[in-house]
């Protein structure tokens, strides 16, 4: 199926599950800005206070859900459930005790999806186009899909080969390849252009190396000070030129 991450010598074992457990706890603010994004761009946010149990309760898919960490400021910022898939057997668990509906493979999910979001997961994928394509195919018509992933070759660095990653994305890359999975691009920008320098920063001195960068405080600080100032940028041009990430919307 093309939807599994990248794996260390367990096959359902992820390679970066301390990282994410760290980004959990260390970057609140970003991740609640990821979410928000999502749902803002999603099909869903003019249904948000609508009555109607068939409109309410469209199905909403975290794809690569991890820890929930993302999944569980959906259920807390909107009124729509989100069901989570994730072949880490750990993390799994984590999933469950959460109180989230979980899928092992793409294949148990059934079709008719209204919107599906996944962050820093394609890159864990050798096969990310046959990915796209089967996620294209759980869409309703009309459905969206919110994709959030490293950017910029140039910057793949130590970091990503620790926590399994194939690749680094190019927009146009990832525009061409969304756009041969059947869908049809809304939104595509750069994100989180001092975090562009920061991840140069990671792959001239190595992670965890120089100045306790990797840390959790050193994350916090990331959180409660450089982003914010980040998405001024963004928000000044910047993120139509460079950012540590790329954000895209795209609907069926």
């Amino acid at each position: 199926m093309g939807d599994s991450k990248k794996q260390g010598k367990n096959h359902n074992e992820y390679a970066g599950k301390k990282e994410l457990q760290v980004c959990e706890n260390s970057l609140e603010s970003y991740n609640k800005f990821i979410v928000g994004e999502f749902f803002r761009f999603s099909n869903l946010a003019n249904l948000e206070n609508v009555s109607n149990d068939k409109v309410k309760f469209r199905r909403v898919l975290d794809f690569g859900a991890g820890l929930g960490s993302l999944a569980l400021i959906w259920r807390e910022l909107t009124n729509f459930d989100v069901e989570c898939l994730e072949i880490d057997t750990e993390q799994l668990l984590v999933l469950k005790s959460r109180g989230f509906v979980v899928w092992e493979s793409l294949s148990e999910v059934k079709r008719d999806v209204a919107f599906v979001y996944s962050s820093n997961v394609l890159e864990h994928i050798e096969d990310d186009q046959k990915c796209l394509e089967d996620l294209a195919n759980l869409l309703e018509v009309g459905g969206r899909i919110g994709i959030y992933v490293p950017a910029f070759m140039i910057l793949f660095s130590d970091l990503d080969r620790s926590v399994g990653h194939y690749r680094r994305y190019e927009k146009r890359e990832l525009i061409k390849k969304v756009e041969s999975s059947g869908l049809k691009v809304l939104e595509c920008r750069y994100v989180d252009s001092l975090g562009f320098f920061a991840t140069f920063i990671i792959k001239l001195f190595g992670w965890k190396s120089t100045g306790n960068i990797g840390s959790p405080s050193s994350l916090r600080f990331y959180d409660t000070v450089i982003f914010p100032v980040s998405r001024i940028l963004d928000l000044l041009t910047f993120g139509k030129i460079l950012g540590k990430n790329i954000l895209l919307i795209a609907q069926k």
